[in-house]
């Protein structure tokens, strides 16, 4: 464990030219985020909130994940409160929040305070309420792949995870081919067909036709 000493206020000094100290990031004896000490900020950062980096924290963004947990039309605050919790909160402008805050008297000012707390309490309320926390720890454990991922990374990366481990239990390491191994492998033969439709009005019924489970089902079927 690291304690971090107070300050009073004083930045932390940057490390001497030439790289001759430690990485100075957020916290002394950690690096920075984005690697090496610099200063700069981390680029790229990923939609689920982990462009706001806090060391030994995981930093969620309550909109998209409610974006991929309900379906919604609108997904304000207010909105997503009433079709979890089935509570409807007023919505009050950040204007009205500041003239609240910024007022002499104490009572406006609590208002603000209070209205600040109650949101911040039903964020927990609705996260408690879908189970994402429990939810994405089991299959962080299932898949073997850490909080994070479970939330940010796609299908692709969950199935090579499960992979690694059961070729791990066989006793057989995966090949990681090199970017140079994978520029150098052959073009697909074919590619698929996609046949637009022909946009118009039709007053007959029109019959949909779909494959049902199509990549399974040819996998199977050709031992592919």
């Amino acid at each position: 464990a690291h304690a971090v000493p107070p300050n009073n206020g004083e930045r932390i000094p940057p490390p001497a030219a030439g790289g001759g100290g430690a990485a100075t990031g957020p916290v002394p004896g950690f690096p920075a985020a984005g690697g090496g000490g610099s200063d700069e900020a981390p680029k790229g950062g990923t939609s689920m909130g982990q462009d706001m980096l806090c060391v030994g924290r995981v930093m969620l963004n309550l909109w998209e994940v409610m974006r991929g947990e309900v379906k919604l039309n609108i997904y304000t605050f207010e909105n997503c409160v009433h079709a979890i919790l089935q509570t409807r909160v007023p919505k009050v402008a950040h204007y009205q929040l500041s003239l609240w805050f910024n007022s002499p008297q104490k009572r406006d000012r609590w208002r603000a305070l209070r209205h600040l707390a109650k949101r911040a309490t039903l964020n927990l309320e609705m996260l408690e309420q879908l189970d994402l926390v429990g939810r994405t720890a089991e299959l962080a454990r299932t898949y073997g792949i850490d909080f994070t991922s479970v939330l940010t990374r796609g299908s692709q990366y969950r199935v090579e995870a499960l992979m690694s481990r059961l070729a791990h239990s066989q006793n057989y390491l995966l090949v990681s081919p090199s970017r140079e191994q994978v520029a150098r492998q052959p073009a697909m033969a074919c590619l698929p067909l996609v046949m637009e439709p022909e946009s118009c009005m039709y007053s007959s019924p029109v019959v949909v036709l779909d494959f049902q489970s199509l990549y399974p089902s040819m996998m199977i079927a050709y031992n592919l």
